[in-house]
């Protein structure tokens, strides 16, 4: 059904240091966070970060595409249940989550130009779990909920009202 929204199928943040007047190769691998088709592609390149000066330029030759996405479905997650709601929301969020095996877990709020917004460690965790992230006072938006630990990352995206 078409919204005539724009989707955020996937993000990616590069940050390059000493590049000042200089070519340079990278590569930049993006967090997935649907399997949805998209019919289009915006794509973001900043110069000098989220503060640019006068006169910044940034040249890109040469830009391909390469690789394969796996959907999310078939990747390995680190978690066998997870409910995030209300979503969205204006003062708080409960994140539900059923971890296969103990671990240390971080959440990041991060937003779409890969700013980390919110960082809290929650520490060991194991099984079901309830937490409640309080998003009072972070701005209106789209942002990334990417919930960390040793053995891996899942990422989903969340509104805040």
């Amino acid at each position: 059904m078409a919204t005539m929204q724009r989707d955020v199928v996937a993000t990616a943040v590069k940050n390059l240091s000493g590049m000042a007047m200089s070519w340079s190769a990278f590569t930049v691998n993006f967090s997935y966070l649907t399997t949805d088709v998209p019919d289009s592609c915006i794509i973001v390149l900043k110069a000098s970060g989220s503060n640019p000066t006068d006169q910044d330029y940034l040249w890109v030759d040469n830009l391909a595409f390469t690789g394969s996405v796996a959907g999310l479905t078939n990747q390995n997650s680190i978690i066998s249940e997870l409910g995030i709601f209300p979503n969205p929301s204006n003062e708080s969020i409960n994140l539900k989550l059923n971890l296969k095996e103990a671990q240390n877990i971080q959440l990041q709020l991060v937003d779409f130009s890969g700013k980390i917004v919110s960082n809290e460690n929650l520490g060991k965790v194991e099984g079901q779990f309830s937490h409640v992230i309080n998003v009072k006072g972070i701005s209106k938006g789209s942002y990334i909920l990417r919930i960390n630990s040793e053995k891996g990352s899942e990422e989903r995206k969340i509104t805040i009202e």
